[in-house]
């Protein structure tokens, strides 16, 4: 071999040399992982707070009709015993007098005699 070949052996070995430094990566920044994982935290808050105000809005909701219900449950099962009282109470109509009274009382007039 000669010089020059050995020259130009040489220039291509620089060559590829420099082509593998300027190719070969940085050395990559420092990762705050402290500062990644607030950022997500803060992400994953904002998500959810809108969610979460939802679902406390439909549970006062909720609770607002479950406070109706059983005030109204209360209401009935009061008129309930009341009925089965008046119900015990009730008694066989004795004379047609009295009989004529009572369906006058609930709204069925007798009809007039012939």
């Amino acid at each position: 071999m000669t010089n020059s070949r050995w020259a130009f052996v040489g220039v291509v070995i620089l060559a590829i040399a420099f082509l593998m430094y300027i190719s070969w990566p940085a050395k990559p920044p420092a990762v705050d992982t402290v500062k990644l994982i607030a950022e997500a935290t803060a992400k994953v808050e904002a998500q959810f707070k809108g969610q979460i105000a939802e679902q406390e809005l439909a549970v006062r909701d909720y609770k607002s009709r479950l406070a109706v219900s059983e005030a109204k449950y209360k209401t009935l099962a009061i008129r309930y015993e009341e009925l089965q009282k008046g119900k015990e109470s009730v008694t066989k109509p004795t004379t047609n007098t009295e009989i004529r009274d009572r369906f006058t009382a609930l709204g069925y007039p007798p009809l007039a005699g012939k």
